[in-house]
């Protein structure tokens, strides 16, 4: 590549952009367990290849939003919808390390650990 990828930077910048969302924020993967009881957490990924265009370089940012679910298995749907307003209103992303744009809401499920999750892709652009 003709421009360096700092993946380690942009990864921090996501976390610390996501902070009024959760305080619960994780890279890459959701842990398995924690020692800790969560109600939500967030989960930031830098997806799919990470392309050189020679002037900056591009590729693609996952955020997950995790809510716990009410009794019974039941999605705590206004907990998940509230945490991917807060993430949608930050588009486009804008500071020294990257540019996100066009993010999509993707429906998620059932974890099988207890919470419902959405996911939203959007793409980045860095520099």
């Amino acid at each position: 590549m003709s421009i360096r990828f700092d993946r380690m930077g942009i990864l921090k910048k996501l976390v610390d952009s996501m902070a009024d969302v959760s305080n619960n924020i994780f890279v890459t993967d959701r842990p398995s367990a924690t020692t800790e009881q969560m109600n939500n957490f967030v989960v930031v990924a830098l997806t799919g290849a990470m392309n050189d265009r020679n002037a900056y370089g591009d590729s693609h940012i996952r955020i997950d939003v995790f809510a716990k679910d009410r009794t019974g298995g039941i999605e705590a749907t206004d907990k998940l919808e509230e945490m991917q307003l807060k993430i949608f209103e930050k588009f486009p992303m804008v500071n020294d390390k990257f540019t996100t744009y066009k993010p999509r809401l993707i429906a998620g499920g059932d974890d099988g650990l207890g919470f419902h999750y959405l996911m939203i892709t959007a793409k980045i652009v860095f520099t």
